[in-house]
């Protein structure tokens, strides 16, 4: 599923009026998801303000989790116990890399093997309903930084 097409549906499961509000945070989300740029929630209010000031905090706070619950915005986090939103490109479960020094965030389409995960859940007698993994690092390109 393309980017607008999992905006679009996610939109339209929500069930709320097609508002002046709604389009114009619809289209900075496409906006974002086209460019793979991760947001925090604060900061996609704040952008959005610029353009239309009426938009409340709580609004886009709301939708946003909303949005999460219906897996059409993926929470990244980072070491430091912050994290953003993104609209990820890939396609069905996948995990990510995040630079501890630029915040890059690369989407890893790789996962634990099930059998690691039967092993989880037989040691700690518990059942895994699902997971999520980030690992936590240094990019390319700070690890050059550093080398120079």
């Amino acid at each position: 599923m393309d980017i607008e097409s999992k905006i679009t549906s996610a939109f339209a499961k929500l069930g709320q009026r097609n508002t002046e509000q709604r389009r114009i945070i619809f289209e900075k989300l496409i906006e974002l998801g086209h460019t793979g740029e991760a947001f925090s929630a604060e900061n996609f209010w704040q952008e959005l303000r610029k353009t239309n000031p009426r938009i409340g905090r709580a609004t886009i706070f709301r939708l946003i989790e909303k949005l999460e619950e219906l897996k059409a915005l993926e929470r990244i986090n980072f070491a430091d116990g912050s994290h953003c939103f993104r609209i990820c490109s890939c396609e069905g479960h996948h995990h990510h890399l995040t630079c501890t020094e630029c915040r890059r965030i690369i989407e890893l389409d790789y996962c634990i093997p099930e059998e690691q995960i039967s092993a989880i859940q037989k040691q700690a007698n518990f059942e895994i309903d699902g997971h999520s993994l980030t690992f936590f690092g240094r990019c390319e390109d700070c690890q050059k930084k550093d080398k120079q």
